[in-house]
């Protein structure tokens, strides 16, 4: 029988969102280009990732569809010992 106390931990971690945003770009395409969608799709892979980037906001957040967890970089005991508002959401 394991009589022992639950512990308290402080875990620092990265974690990457996954998000969904509805974005709506203008810009101009080469001649020719805009009766083709698959040239469209193409020209907006295309762009530097900066420009998509800019234009995901917290406006146009859609959904997050995931949080990964990416690395755990520390784990601390917490001086608070068996604290109530401690998450365990397994």
């Amino acid at each position: 029988m394991n009589t022992s106390a639950p512990a308290t931990v402080m875990v620092h971690a990265k974690a990457a969102r996954t998000a969904v945003h509805d974005l709506t770009l203008t810009f101009s395409l080469p001649e020719g280009a805009s009766a083709d969608p698959a040239a469209i799709r193409r020209y907006i892979e295309d762009l530097q990732p900066g420009v998509r980037s800019a234009a995901c906001t917290d406006a146009t957040l859609d959904q997050v569809t995931d949080v990964v967890l990416v690395d755990v970089l520390g784990i601390e005991p917490s001086t608070h010992g068996g604290d109530a508002g401690v998450r365990d959401d397994r």
